[in-house]
């Protein structure tokens, strides 16, 4: 499956480049077109987030095209994005995940650091950033969304797989 990646920043879809951010565009348009070429998924990173002031935009955008966001281990916030049934991705470990683990499906752990991830039982998918993370994340019955590039260079930065 392949992923989108985009950055919200004032209401507005961004991609991070060599150069720095550059303007995609609305977000709901930009979604109905990922939809359109296949994309079944678009993960957000938004440097606003503790804000919620895009709130309005995820939960737009659930009703188009699936959604992953970026967010700290907050519980107001994990509440307030499973609530527009959004996947909500929280770099491990994080405790508060427990209370949440009736929404597995939903849930997905960011994995930097396989020495510490606790609140990984209690997320469905994890986002790995190495092939050998791949093994790992197969090997505790998780499925991984693989960031990066593998030896044989077919991943492009700005997209994830599963």
């Amino acid at each position: 499956m392949k992923v989108a990646v985009f950055i919200l920043k004032d209401k507005q879809f961004f991609i991070r480049q060599e150069e720095g951010l550059r303007l995609v565009g609305n977000p709901l348009v930009v979604a109905k077109k990922m939809k359109e070429t296949g994309i079944k998924l678009i993960h957000i990173e938004d440097p606003e987030i503790k804000t919620m002031k895009n709130f309005d935009i995820y939960d737009k955008l659930t009703y188009i095209i699936n959604i992953q966001v970026e967010a700290p281990c907050d519980e107001k916030i994990i509440k307030k994005l499973l609530g527009v049934k959004a996947r909500v991705v929280v770099e491990l470990p994080c405790p508060a995940l427990e209370k949440f683990k009736e929404n597995k499906k939903l849930l997905v752990g960011k994995v930097v650091d396989w020495k510490n991830t606790e609140g990984i039982d209690f997320v469905g998918d994890v986002i790995v950033f190495s092939e050998s993370d791949i093994e790992k994340a197969e090997k505790i019955g998780k499925r991984a969304l693989f960031w990066g590039k593998t030896k044989k260079k077919v991943f492009a930065e700005a997209e994830g797989y599963v």
